[in-house]
C-alpha cells in the first residue's frame, strides 16, 4: 500500500482526546476482550491515565489513530520494547463503532509495523489475543502473525476464563 493510500494517520495522543477516550474505555464492547478488560472510569480516572500515557514514563508508544477528517478513531501502541531483542508487543483498538469495518485497523497496523521497523528498529512483534475474539485471531493472522503459544484460562471475561493466544511475526 502507498502512503497516500492510507486513510488514516497515527499522531501523539493529546489532552484535547479526553472525550473520545473516555467514551471508548467506558464501552464494553470495545474493551472486554483487551488486556486490562472493561473497567469503567470517571472523567477524572481517565484524564489520569491519559496524562500518564502523554508522559510517557513506562516507555511504551501509543499514538491515537485519527481519520480522513483527523477525527480520533482509535488506539495503537508498542508496548515492552525490548532494544536489545529488537522485540515488542502491540496492542490496538478501534473505539469508534462507526469505523468498525471500513479497513482502519489494517491500515494504522500497517503504519505502525513501518514505524517499528524503519524508527525502532524492531524485528518481532507480537500479541496476545482472546480465542474466543474470533475476529481479532482472523484480523491479526491476515497480518501475517502465527500462533506461538496457547495460554489456557489466561484472561478473566466477566467471571469465565479464557483462552489467549500469543501471535508472532517477524517484520521485514
Amino acid at each position: 500500500m502507498k502512503k497516500r493510500d492510507f486513510r488514516v494517520k497515527l499522531r501523539n495522543i493529546f489532552e484535547s482526546d479526553l472525550t473520545y477516550y473516555l467514551k471508548w474505555r467506558n464501552n464494553k464492547e470495545i474493551f472486554k476482550f483487551l488486556g486490562g478488560g472493561f473497567d469503567p472510569v470517571t472523567k477524572e480516572k481517565m484524564e489520569e491515565i491519559l496524562l500518564a500515557m502523554i508522559s510517557n514514563k513506562d516507555k511504551n508508544i501509543r499514538f491515537t489513530i485519527v481519520n480522513e477528517q483527523e477525527i480520533p478513531i482509535g488506539m495503537i501502541g508498542l508496548y515492552k520494547i525490548n532494544k536489545s531483542k529488537r522485540i515488542a508487543e502491540v496492542g490496538m483498538y478501534i473505539g469508534d463503532i462507526k469505523s468498525h469495518g471500513k479497513g482502519y485497523a489494517n491500515e494504522a497496523y500497517q503504519l505502525l509495523e513501518k514505524f517499528a521497523k524503519e524508527k525502532q528498529n524492531i524485528d518481532i512483534i507480537k500479541l496476545y489475543v482472546v480465542t474466543s475474539n474470533e475476529k481479532a485471531v482472523a484480523f491479526w493472522k491476515k497480518q501475517g502473525f502465527k500462533e506461538d503459544d496457547l495460554l489456557i484460562e489466561n484472561r478473566e471475561i466477566g467471571s469465565i476464563f479464557h483462552d489467549v493466544l500469543v501471535m508472532k511475526k517477524h517484520i521485514l
